[in-house]
């Protein structure tokens, strides 16, 4: 029976193969919005209500590596300690859901090792093909600016805490090399006044 399926309905591995995987796909977006709803559920039912005040719940959805995950969680309002008011999703906060917009952690880890191999549009087509979802050429862009921008601001930032002292490197080289642009970047002090005795070496535009 199944061997006349296959030979009436023109069915190949490669197809069968990729019904498989949509199907697979399928099961884990919901079995994902099941969790995450459930969860949350959970949280509301254990956090502190004289200082989280429930305000509904709010749809959100996420690109994941397996499709898109469309669930509900718990929006809660929040005093600090100088009165303001702010908008927390202990949902969030407790799985650590730090989302590139939209786009999950593992997604965004995919379109970054995507992007250095292959243009813009074609890792967008083959990130969609492989998670089984849409993603646009734009909408890749967009996630290596955001994650571009993350990474300048925690740098800037550990750059403040070592000017105030708060943190020390723990090892200690005696030539240090820093490439900027695809140039070597030459030490000052001794070492440029030697360098400065030839004209082969390169100057290097920092950015």
């Amino acid at each position: 029976m199944m061997k006349s399926m296959i030979t009436e309905n023109g069915v190949n591995f490669k197809e069968f193969e990729k019904n498989i995987y949509s199907w697979v796909c399928q099961i884990g977006c919901e079995f994902t919005k099941e969790f995450l709803e459930r969860y949350d559920r959970m949280l509301m039912q254990e956090q502190d209500r004289k200082k989280y005040r429930h305000k509904g719940t709010r749809q959100t959805t996420v690109k994941t590596v397996y499709g898109e995950v469309t669930y509900q969680m718990a929006v809660y309002e929040v005093a600090e300690e100088d009165g303001c008011r702010k908008y927390v999703y202990l949902l969030d906060e407790t799985l650590q859901l730090d989302n590139v917009g939209l786009i999950s952690t593992n997604m965004a880890e995919l379109l970054v090792k995507g992007i250095t191999e292959l243009s813009y549009r074609e890792c967008a087509a083959k990130v969609s093909e492989m998670t089984d979802q849409s993603i646009s050429a734009m909408g890749v862009w967009n996630v290596i600016q955001a994650l571009g921008e993350k990474v300048c601001e925690e740098e800037a930032q550990l750059v403040e805490e070592h000017k105030k002292g708060h943190i020390r490197g723990e090892k200690e080289v005696p030539i240090l090399f820093e490439e900027a642009d695809g140039v070597y970047v030459k030490l000052q002090g001794k070492d440029r006044k030697r360098s400065r005795q030839g004209k082969g070496a390169m100057n290097c535009r920092r950015k």
